[in-house]
């Protein structure tokens, strides 16, 4: 589920649990029937508040990853001159990922 629809169902989560407090308030249900629908509100509440704070780490995580990729991007020329064959085939792996790196002719192909 996108980001974006989490959050707007949390919104939606928060606007009925207000409407329940007013119905609760203004008498319309029984406080048992208040706590027990509160308790499932603040349940999906807390479930959706868990979705979206687990999403944004994530994205986090992949810009933090971005940003490094990036970065080795632009000093692999220099980087590479200076390195020793093992170390040239782990800098494009670790560049490149979940590619193969060919004997000595430095070629990659995807697995």
């Amino acid at each position: 589920m996108p980001l974006d629809l989490l959050r707007k169902n949390l919104q939606t989560l928060k606007v009925e649990e207000t409407k329940l407090g007013r119905a609760f308030i203004t008498g319309k249900i029984s406080e048992e029937a208040y706590d027990e629908l509160r308790s499932e509100w603040q349940e999906k509440i807390l479930n959706l508040k868990w979705k979206i704070r687990e999403m944004e780490f994530d994205a986090r995580k992949h810009l933090d990853d971005l940003d490094v990729a990036l970065f080795l991007l632009q000093k692999m020329e220099t980087l590479f001159d200076r390195l020793d064959e093992k170390q040239k085939n782990t800098l494009l792996q670790v560049v490149f990922g979940d590619y193969h790196v060919w004997g000595t002719s430095n070629f990659c192909t995807g697995s």
